[in-house]
């Protein structure tokens, strides 16, 4: 697979650039991105629930974006490389820590790599569930997450599971 990264994504991928999306993201293990009520997130899940619900929110381009999860708090990042949740009143007051450059793989549209924006490291998932935000590059395949629509049918194939949702230009609320 080739790692050279669209900033965009082809038209069918793209995240809206003036909406929140809510997404499921899985790690290249195979297990749902978590956000734990008490603080920390994870990627120890089966299957997509409430808790692995994570609204995507443009700020400063068509590639950047704040993460805010089910228990209306924002994703940032520690200065450990530690990726956490807080409390924010707006997506706007999260900081730089709290802001991710979103890119897809080339050759497969459906994985994603997030980049903080205020340390310029990326995510990745161990085959234990760890989520941290310290890995210089993307080149690792720990590094890229599989995203679906939320509640986008998904299968147990983990050979499909790579084409069982896709982001599409429609964005959903979340807003309660």
């Amino acid at each position: 697979v080739s790692i050279s990264m669209n900033a965009q994504g082809p038209p069918s991928m793209r995240l809206p650039t003036n909406d929140t999306t809510l997404v499921n993201l899985r790690s290249e293990a195979g297990m749902m991105v978590c956000a734990n009520k008490g603080g920390s997130l994870s990627a120890d899940r089966f299957k997509p629930g409430p808790w692995e619900l994570l609204g995507f929110q443009a700020v400063n381009s068509a590639s950047e974006f704040t993460i805010r999860t089910a228990h209306n708090t924002y994703v940032t990042v520690s200065d450990g490389g530690r990726l956490m949740v807080t409390e924010s009143s707006t997506h706007g007051s999260v900081g730089k820590r709290g802001i991710f450059k979103a890119r897809y793989v080339a050759s497969e549209a459906q994985l994603l790599t997030l980049q903080c924006i205020g340390t310029g490291k990326f995510w990745t998932a161990d085959e234990d569930g760890i989520l941290t935000c310290s890995a210089p590059t993307a080149e690792s395949n720990e590094s890229w997450f599989f995203v679906q629509i939320a509640g986008a049918a998904s299968t147990t194939d983990s050979s499909k599971r790579a084409k069982a949702g896709r982001l599409v230009s429609e964005s959903s609320s979340d807003s309660d």
